[in-house]
């Protein structure tokens, strides 16, 4: 979230330094459109009176695995030779 909302206000100041957008991006190493979304974000916040840093929101993800999880978790402590070992840790598994 922090990167995100140092990233904008870069794009913001770049903007008015006089920078276009593909140089912004090449400067910033991100998307042009990316940059282009920034700006506009920005621009809609100044106009709402809202404050920049209420533009960056994080949301929760979903996981795929997740309503399975207790059962998973169940299932190792039950069977716990079900657990895979690292690379590292099986020597005698590597091949030649």
């Amino acid at each position: 979230m922090r990167e995100t909302l140092t990233t904008m206000i870069q794009v913001e100041t770049l903007k008015n330094e006089g920078l276009s957008n593909i140089a912004i991006a090449r400067h910033l190493g991100i998307h042009r459109e990316t940059v282009a979304r920034y700006l506009s974000k920005v621009e809609q916040a100044r106009l709402d009176g809202k404050p920049i840093g209420d533009l960056v929101v994080t949301r929760a993800r979903s996981s795929i695995v997740g309503p399975f999880l207790d059962y998973m978790r169940q299932r190792l402590d039950d069977y716990p030779a079900l657990l895979s070992r690292s690379y590292s840790e099986a020597p005698a598994q590597r091949d030649p």
